[in-house]
Parts: C-alpha cells; sequence; structure tokens
C-alpha cells in the first residue's frame, strides 16, 4: 500500500520491477489530504493545550495505515507504536529499527513520534471509538504519561 502520492512514480515502478506478483494499492490523493489535514489539526490542538510543541512536515505511514484501517475494519489494534527515541538508536542491549521492514536510519525533522503518540491515544480515548492502543515495553525505564499511565 502506498501512501504518499508523491512517491507514487518511483515507489511503483519500483515495486511493480521487483515484486511483479503483488498487488500494489495507491490510496487517492483526496484520501492523503484529508488524512494529513487531519494530523495538521491534532498537531495543532495538541499545541493548543499544552501537550508540546512538535516538529515534523508529515505524518509517519503508519498514520494513513491506521487512519485507513479505521475506515475499512470493526476495530483496529495497535502494537507497537512507542515513540522512537534518540537512545533507542544507540541502545547496544538490543538492536532496535527505525522500520520493522528495512534498516533505513531516522531522518531528523521528518516526523513528530510523540504527537502522533498523543493522537492514536487521543482517537482511541473517544466515546465509541474502534481503535484500541495496547500498552507495549518501551525503552528505558517505566515512567507516567501525560494520561497518567504508567509505562513500560
Amino acid at each position: 500500500i502506498l501512501f504518499e502520492p508523491l512517491k507514487l512514480r518511483d515507489e511503483y515502478a519500483t515495486i511493480r520491477t521487483k515484486y511483479p506478483a503483488v498487488d500494489v494499492v495507491l490510496f487517492s490523493p483526496e484520501f492523503f489530504v484529508q488524512a494529513h489535514t487531519i494530523y495538521d489539526k491534532l498537531q495543532e490542538n495538541l499545541e493548543k493545550h499544552e501537550f508540546g510543541c512538535f516538529t515534523g512536515e508529515k505524518p509517519m505511514s503508519g498514520f494513513y495505515g491506521v487512519l485507513y484501517a479505521l475506515s475499512a475494519c470493526k476495530t483496529v489494534d495497535l502494537y507497537g507504536f512507542d515513540p522512537w527515541t534518540d537512545a533507542m538508536a544507540r541502545s547496544h542491549t538490543k538492536k532496535y529499527r527505525y522500520h520493522y521492514f528495512d534498516d533505513e536510519e531516522p531522518r531528523h525533522g521528518a516526523h513528530s513520534f510523540d504527537a502522533t503518540f498523543y493522537m492514536y491515544r487521543l482517537m482511541a480515548m473517544q466515546q465509541g471509538s474502534r481503535l484500541k492502543v495496547h500498552a507495549v515495553k518501551t525503552f528505558g525505564p517505566p515512567e507516567v504519561n501525560s494520561f497518567g499511565q504508567q509505562q513500560g
């Protein structure tokens, strides 16, 4: 599934050549624009309510995937959507990967992991939400997040 229209042409050609038997699904530009608008509004509200000042030029592909899943599935369960930290990248005891599917290194400023983390939690807290975010082990010692829940 390809989310970002700016990358579609090159990515589509690469995938079709490398994996000719794989079905490739492209989201419409309207979906992309709507998802980006939702992300921008959520980020603006997080900053307005002093959750922090978030940098990041675009949503992560997982955000598009979550929105799509919410439009297509009765319920959506998320696992492993903790914010990426520099400490994870420097870990010598365990190899943490930025992407599950490759060894790409993070590009500073591309995404706001903290903002997206809060967005998923807030979306899950809405009455009648079909989204459930499951607690996972986070890197480092347990700490209490802004929702009063212990992490780790």
